[in-house]
């Protein structure tokens, strides 16, 4: 199974939205955006790949590992907009950068 490692454009466009501390990176076979905030957490945000289509924002406790050894610790679902995907990942990285 070949998976897409190139962005698509609702996905660049995202990245230039959402400003440098994000980034591309394939998880679970699935090329979604990506953020380390610290140590500790990291975000993951699945099905960005079109436009119209409702993401979802996990949060992931990396402390122990960053692989199978992650554990995820929230979810937001049904983000349909770009600038709610913001508003959300701010108000996570907040939150969380606290956390540490």
């Amino acid at each position: 199974m070949k998976i897409n490692d190139k962005p698509t454009k609702n996905q660049v466009e995202l990245l230039k939205f959402l400003g440098s501390d994000y980034s591309a990176k394939i998880i679970d076979l699935e090329l979604c955006l990506y953020r380390k905030l610290n140590d500790t957490y990291d975000f993951e945000v699945s099905g960005a790949s079109r436009k119209g289509r409702k993401m979802t924002v996990y949060v992931w406790d990396i402390s122990k590992d960053t692989g199978y050894g992650a554990k995820m610790v929230e979810s937001v679902r049904d983000i349909k907009t770009a600038e709610h995907l913001k508003q959300t990942l701010d108000e996570l990285a907040v939150r969380y950068m606290n956390e540490c």
